[in-house]
């Protein structure tokens, strides 16, 4: 094999492994967003019981 033909070689496994990378890259940004709305849920889930806990949405329907 010459040295043109691996050059072109090695840009043809260099390109499908950018690719690859920034499908990983993707994907990983999309399980970090849902991993990120799950910890918004359970902290609202948490935030909500001890507010009823405390009575305080008790006080806000009392107040309105």
């Amino acid at each position: 094999m010459s040295t043109p033909e691996k050059c072109s070689e090695m840009d043809t496994i260099l390109k499908v492994h950018k690719q690859r990378i920034d499908d990983l890259e993707k994907l990983l940004d999309s399980i970090h967003t849902q991993l990120t709305q799950i910890k918004a849920c359970a902290y609202g889930a948490v935030g909500y019981a001890v507010a009823t806990q405390l009575g305080v949405i008790e006080a806000l329907k009392l107040g309105s």
